[in-house]
């Protein structure tokens, strides 16, 4: 086993990107699983950008091209009748499942929807389960809620293997979902139903009509945001503002309780609007913003002529504006360690992932110890870092 996992360990570091990596530890688990998942603990750290968040956004882009064989079950909008044939045709009995990870891909990250592609979000959440948490891949299933797809280029590809029609929703929608929570809970009763990336509306919808009935977690609306919201009483928010739908914007939130941070992890671009950032300014002398969703890599975005901004394009279209950007001089906080303007590169959803997407991106002033990266050339904002990535946009010219 060793010497297999020197060797698979210098065959994954040959290769020429992070996609490709990708690539081959997806061959790897398809031809030898006990080696996959060996190499995959020994270089956690390493890895678990690559098999999950971010790499995983560009491979589920690329996955109708590098399809090789099914792994998982596809239950198809177009065939409702057979939910319970393709989960037997799996192979697994009552008691052989502990864990059951279902997308249907209409909100993949960061890039919205990948139709059947989507099947790679699946299987890249399990590994994380099985190498971070120690569950069983022997008792998981990977499924694909195949309902169709809005993304025309799927739509066109001759290689996409999902349904080639558009996103179907309402009645057939609702149809299929109660197919495979009725089956899967009673094929499998001690199974917990991992909902994951569907769309907000229908990610909520799904959770109140089951909830109560079966073991279903939605990563999205309780992973994410539930041990937030449940710090405010219930007391305390009866009087706000609510929008037609009954929720409670954050706009409302802000206005109300006066945030020092804000922290974006709903995939939703767009959501740290100029107005909330104003709205927060006033009542905060140095607010921080955290726009974690992931980003898709600059190959895969769309035209900036047509996209609409996301939180990361408003934090830095605003940092000079008057009433938002802080004061040039940051308070010293004890032991002379200076506090932090704003904290804008993208994060990943996993604990704890290692690389471009570890950790925030600071600015301070002055800075914490004598440093050659720090300069004050009068062709640089004062005391600014030419490295900076928050100073950069502000530099003059």
């Amino acid at each position: 086993m060793d010497q297999q996992l020197a060797r698979a360990y210098e065959q994954y570091r040959a290769q020429p990107d992070d996609l490709a990596r990708n690539t081959f530890l997806a061959a790897l688990h398809d031809r030898n699983e006990v080696l996959y998942y060996r190499l995959l603990e020994d270089h956690l750290q390493e890895m678990l950008p690559v098999v999950y968040d971010p790499v995983v956004a560009q491979a589920i882009e690329r996955y109708s091209h590098e399809y090789r064989r099914p792994n998982g079950v596809y239950l198809s909008i177009d065939d409702i009748d057979g939910v319970e044939t393709a989960f037997r045709d799996y192979g697994l009995g009552g008691q052989d499942v502990d864990l059951i990870v279902a997308t249907d891909a209409e909100e993949i990250l960061g890039i919205g929807d990948w139709g059947t592609n989507g099947m790679g979000i699946s299987v890249g959440k399990l590994a994380v389960y099985t190498a971070a948490a120690g569950v069983h891949p022997d008792r998981v299933i990977p499924v694909m809620l195949d309902v169709g797809t809005d993304r025309q280029s799927l739509l066109a590809d001759p290689l996409y293997v999902g349904n080639r029609h558009g996103r179907i929703r309402g009645a057939r929608y609702d149809a299929l979902i109660a197919a495979y929570v009725d089956c899967a809970s009673r094929m499998f009763p001690h199974a917990l139903l991992h909902f994951e990336d569907f769309g907000p509306s229908n990610a909520r919808r799904i959770l109140n009509e089951y909830r109560d009935k079966v073991r279903i977690f939605n990563d999205d609306m309780q992973g994410t945001g539930a041990i937030t919201l449940a710090a405010a009483p219930h007391s305390e928010v009866t009087s706000w503002r609510i929008d037609t739908e009954g929720h409670i914007d954050l706009a409302e939130v802000v206005a109300q309780i006066h945030p020092t941070i804000i922290v974006g992890t709903s995939t939703a671009g767009g959501a740290f609007t100029e107005p909330i950032l104003r709205e927060m300014a006033k009542h905060v002398t140095r607010p921080m913003i955290f726009p974690l969703s992931t980003t898709p890599p600059s190959a895969s975005r769309p035209s900036p002529t047509t996209r609409s901004p996301g939180p990361t394009d408003v934090v830095w279209s605003l940092l000079a504006r008057p009433g938002i950007r802080s004061p040039t001089r940051a308070p010293t906080m004890p032991l002379g360690r200076p506090t932090t303007r704003w904290s804008t590169r993208a994060s990943g959803w996993a604990p704890s992932s290692p690389g471009p997407a570890t950790s925030p991106t600071a600015c301070c002033w002055p800075p914490p110890r004598p440093s050659p990266d720090w300069s004050t050339s009068p062709s640089l904002a004062p005391g600014c870092c030419p490295r900076c990535p928050t100073c950069a946009p502000r530099r003059p010219p």
